[in-house]
């Protein structure tokens, strides 16, 4: 399944849609970070993150693990609070291994809720499967439609020369 990505008009009517989001937000140097959670991303977890100077940050989960053709229904999703703080501390882009930043039986999708508010675009079903941890360049393009609120998206990330 193709990384999926999503902006504040999935939220609002008012908000951008996706060809509007600015390539500075969508291009640049990126954190990975692993987190061997078993459900929830809480405020705890990304706490403990060094953030310093990150505006993007892609999370790698059990999810990345998950292989392509089965739906894992117990997902690792982030906690509203987890994602404001995230969205506070000028995280832009947010990417996860997991279709969803939401529990699937989430109805009020809060955690989506919480990182549009802050303008944080959000990346789903990324395959962060063998990616050591640290710092990248990530390209994180989605198909340009007029207007919508997401769209599949070709997320690639290549090593920093120094």
């Amino acid at each position: 399944m193709p990384a999926r990505m999503w902006t504040r008009r999935h939220n609002s009517d008012a908000g951008p849609g996706i060809d509007r989001i600015p390539l500075d937000v969508l291009i640049g140097r990126a954190r990975v970070v692993t987190l061997p959670v078993t459900n929830a991303i809480t405020l705890a977890d990304v706490q403990a993150l060094d953030l310093a100077g990150v505006t993007r940050l892609l999370v790698h989960t059990r999810d990345s693990d998950v292989p392509d053709d089965v739906f894992d229904h117990d997902l690792v999703f982030f906690t509203p609070d987890a994602a404001a703080w995230l969205g506070d501390q000028g995280v832009r882009l947010i990417g996860t291994g997991a279709p969803s930043v939401d529990p699937v039986s989430s109805a009020d999708l809060a955690a989506h809720q919480a990182f549009l508010r802050c303008a944080v675009v959000i990346v789903e079903n990324l395959c962060l499967r063998a990616v050591p941890d640290g710092d990248y360049e990530v390209m994180a393009l989605p198909l340009c439609i007029a207007e919508s609120d997401g769209a599949p998206a070709r997320v690639v990330l290549r090593t920093l020369t120094l």
